[in-house]
């Protein structure tokens, strides 16, 4: 079920994912769980929890997942806290920037690894279409 993306400022954005993935950290190697909200404009934001985001608290990162974003498929085996979950890394060009950033996750079950993946896909697909047909409002 394809959902489309709407450019005019102000309309609602829906979202294509939103559920529990592990994160690791960047400088705290360490598994942790993450509410986290990918809508079809490209913004993931994730949470400590669904609690945090319904007492309105402010995610705790955001990233946008751009033409230029790779996916990494790791598959099943040796990932995450309990050595069995299925893995994606994010990686995300600098920008400009000074440093590249790469974002690991961590999934329980294959359906939803491949549910994540596919609506990363779509979104990376939407925003190479976006900066082809010269959109540059979509954030």
């Amino acid at each position: 079920e394809g959902v489309g993306l709407r450019f005019e400022s102000g309309m609602d954005v829906p979202d294509l994912m939103e559920v529990t993935l592990l994160k690791r950290g960047y400088w705290n190697r360490a598994w942790k769980s993450r509410y986290c909200i990918l809508d079809s404009k490209g913004r993931l934001r994730y949470y400590k929890s669904k609690e945090a985001l319904e007492n309105g608290q402010a995610p705790l990162g955001r990233i946008a997942v751009c033409s230029r974003c790779c996916l990494d498929r790791k598959g099943q085996g040796g990932y995450g806290p309990d050595e069995d979950g299925y893995l994606f890394d994010m990686f995300i060009p600098s920008n400009g920037q000074p440093n590249d950033r790469t974002f690991r996750f961590c999934v329980s079950s294959a359906k939803d690894y491949e549910r994540w993946l596919d609506a990363l896909q779509q979104v990376r697909l939407k925003m190479t279409y976006a900066c082809f047909r010269g959109v540059d409002n979509w954030w």
